[in-house]
């Protein structure tokens, strides 16, 4: 019961809503008040009934709070209860209309989904190549060592392949990183087990699989005196090698053939792990290199070094040792390896990308811009259909439905119609996965693939919003408003 003392101001702001601090306060002060009558009534002077009130009633801030907080939470639940009946209300009649419709419903469909399954498709690969972090431990903090050399044995007889500087001298500048290793990647023949087949082998130093935070599921990864010359062949198997070639049976010690040459296997890779280019299993690197190394690829394989920052370090600080470093050269070789020189170091996504980065972005506009013309196609159709409906829309707006109302129905139809392309469009990005794949970066391999996964998905919704609004907000405005 409103107390007789309310302001007239607040009263007539009750037709915006209720006060549920000022209802509070009246109902307190309606039981106070009835329990102070009561006792007067029973013979109390005013000042004592009073106080007798307060007394029985307990401490009234405490109730006041949690009377506020209850029915805040009951007004919330019930404005939402009456909001969700309102947009259902508006969604059947809505999927009614669409249904009516069908051939009008089928038109928007198809050419939004067309738009967002393009768009979703060249994000899936921009996703892979520039946003999603590699699968390695701390990603951010592997980089790419451009110059650096291996030393070359020739008849136990050493020699250095680079003026700049070499691995083994990366590998001892803990001010800059925490290790530094090297890898190669080329095509074998494997055989010794099951028919001979052609496979893609990574060759990287020991200390590789630990750089990258990779942990063996069976055996061991190489030892560091394995990388020495001379020393036996040695394997690891990538998960997928072990399954396809030897069914997941128990594999290490077990010897393949690799172009004739024989590896013992010492351990199997996690899923997933398959870095250089999809490499079906890994063999060492030796340091120094030496003739043998590359025996079993008939040729040289260009190798390229991997470092992980130390602690502490920062990308900018390890850049300028590595630039004090190159400075050291006499003038004519400073001036031969000018770029390593002035750019020592390369994050290893930025690297693995190379320059398809601003090509991929460019598709990623071009097919937004795809989407935005489908957009405005569709807005034609429905302001076409408005004039159809124009007649409807007087209607329900002479029995009370107001401007706004209208629109939020409106609104509903063009989000339900941005759902079903949105679900269409996730089809046609799904089938042209493997298409796009072929935009991606050929050093991602085994690294990053475009996939369908809960980003896409977040993509998708968010595209599914912004077209709802991009094509349906005018029409919904201009039908609204008719006369």
């Amino acid at each position: 019961m409103p107390s007789r003392s309310e302001p007239l101001w607040r009263r007539y702001l009750r037709f915006f809503g209720p006060d549920v601090n000022a209802d509070v306060d009246d109902e307190l002060q309606f039981h106070l008040e009835m329990r102070e009558r009561d006792y007067r009534a029973r013979g109390l002077s005013p000042d004592a009934a009073r106080a007798a009130a307060s007394k029985r009633f307990g401490d009234l801030p405490t109730h006041r709070k949690a009377l506020r907080r209850q029915d805040g939470r009951r007004l919330r639940r019930d404005r939402w209860r009456q909001r969700l009946d309102e947009w259902t209300a508006d969604a059947r009649y809505a999927l009614r209309m669409l249904w009516h419709h069908r051939g009008f419903s089928a038109a928007i469909i198809a050419t939004l989904a067309l738009g967002i399954g393009a768009t979703t498709a060249i994000f899936s690969a921009v996703d892979a190549a520039l946003l999603r972090p590699l699968p390695f431990m701390a990603p951010d903090r592997l980089v790419i060592a451009r110059g650096v050399g291996i030393a070359f044995s020739v008849d136990g007889k050493e020699i250095e392949a680079s003026s700049g500087p070499m691995l083994q001298e990366l590998r001892g500048r803990k001010d800059a990183f925490a290790g530094a290793a090297a890898y190669a990647s080329g095509g074998l023949n494997l055989s010794g087990i099951g028919p001979p087949v052609r496979i893609r082998a990574g060759v990287v130093t020991p200390g590789f699989f630990e750089l990258l935070g990779w942990r063996v599921v069976e055996g061991r990864p190489f030892l560091p005196d394995e990388g020495q010359p001379g020393k036996a062949s040695v394997a690891v198997l990538s998960h997928r090698l072990w399954q396809s070639q030897f069914g997941g049976e128990p594999v290490v010690g077990k010897r393949v053939r690799l172009n004739d040459v024989t590896y013992e296997v010492v351990g199997v890779m996690p899923p997933g792990a398959s870095f250089p280019e999809l490499s079906d299993l890994w063999i060492p690197m030796t340091d120094p290199l030496t003739p043998e190394s590359f025996e079993p690829f008939r040729g040289y394989v260009a190798h390229s070094v991997i470092a992980r920052l130390a602690p502490g370090v920062t990308f900018d600080g390890a850049a300028a040792r590595m630039r004090a470093r190159w400075s050291q050269l006499p003038a004519d070789l400073q001036e031969q390896y000018r770029t390593e020189a002035a750019t020592p170091l390369v994050a290893l996504q930025a690297s693995l990308v190379g320059d398809k980065g601003k090509p991929m972005l460019v598709l990623l506009g071009a097919t937004g811009l795809l989407l935005l013309i489908g957009c405005a196609n569709v807005t034609n159709l429905l302001l076409a259909h408005a004039a159809v409906r124009e007649r409807e829309m007087v209607i329900r707006a002479l029995l009370g439905a107001t401007r706004g109302r209208l629109i939020r129905q409106l609104m509903v139809q063009s989000l339900l119609l941005a759902l079903a392309a949105t679900g269409a469009g996730l089809v046609v990005a799904y089938g042209g996965l493997r298409l796009v794949a072929a935009l991606m970066p050929g050093s991602l391999n085994g690294v990053s693939a475009p996939a369908m996964d809960l980003r896409l998905l977040g993509f998708s919704g968010a595209l599914a919003l912004f077209t709802a609004l991009v094509f349906g907000l005018w029409p919904a405005r201009r039908a609204a408003s008719a006369n």
